[in-house]
């Protein structure tokens, strides 16, 4: 794939992701928590360009959902009620 349709690919990836989060979310206070996930994925994607640590995008589409969910739950256990 080349490099910028990879790009492309990504930024198409995260809007999915963070869309879907706040269309389930009713709001967007999830987003405290979905900036670090994107840095994450964002980085992610620098390191699997160099190094080729998955295949391209399926894979990566399942990390940056976990990474995502994860990131999202973290945030939802130290949040304050």
């Amino acid at each position: 794939m080349t490099s910028s349709r990879s790009w492309i690919v990504l930024g198409l990836i995260m809007m999915a992701l963070t869309s879907s989060c706040s269309a389930m979310a009713g709001d967007f206070e999830h987003w405290p928590a979905t900036v670090p996930a994107l840095a994450v994925m964002l980085v992610g994607k620098v390191l699997n360009s160099r190094f080729q640590l998955v295949k391209w995008p399926m894979e990566f589409i399942m990390l940056s959902a976990v990474t995502l969910i994860l990131f999202n739950l973290i945030h939802l256990y130290f949040k304050p009620f």
